[in-house]
């Protein structure tokens, strides 16, 4: 799979013709066979920079788009970009899902990451600070109404 980002700022006066011909790009990849996903971000704040992305099955597929004549009405707007452009290609070699999480959490595989910040406490360890006291879980009392319509808690 890959990733593929392309962040342009449009000239002035010139925002709502770039935005439509990056429309254009992200109509005509989002039709290709291997295009995943295709959208187009406005940053919220000045320079108010247009942000492209879309995600491929494969690089083959997406070297195609990247040759192709509608890719070079993207690279023509990077050109014209009113700041450095920003073009980015992310390989995913592997992608994992909830049950990688589950694993680091009940330790059965060491993290691979060397972040500065401690690991999170798997469920066990949660479960032994709940049972020493020194974790105390909040479980909201049942609402209930009583005879004369009043629900408990109602003061």
């Amino acid at each position: 799979m890959v990733l593929a980002t392309v962040r342009i700022v449009p000239r002035p006066g010139q925002e709502e013709e770039t935005l439509r011909a990056v429309r254009a790009v992200a109509d005509s990849a989002r039709a290709l066979p291997g295009c995943v996903t295709g959208e187009i971000l406005r940053e919220i704040a000045p320079p108010w920079a247009l942000v492209y992305s879309a995600t491929w099955l494969d690089e083959r597929r997406l070297e195609n788009h990247l040759i192709s004549d509608d890719y070079d009405l993207l690279l023509k707007l990077v050109e014209v970009s009113a700041e450095p452009p920003s073009v980015t290609f992310r390989v995913v070699s592997e992608t994992r899902d909830l049950s990688w999480v589950e694993r680091l959490r009940l330790g059965d595989s060491a993290p691979r990451s060397t972040s500065p910040h401690p690991p999170i406490a798997s469920p066990v360890d949660l479960a032994d600070r709940r049972s020493a006291g020194r974790l105390r879980v909040h479980r909201p009392r049942p609402v209930t109404k009583r005879a004369n319509g009043e629900r408990n808690g109602d003061t």
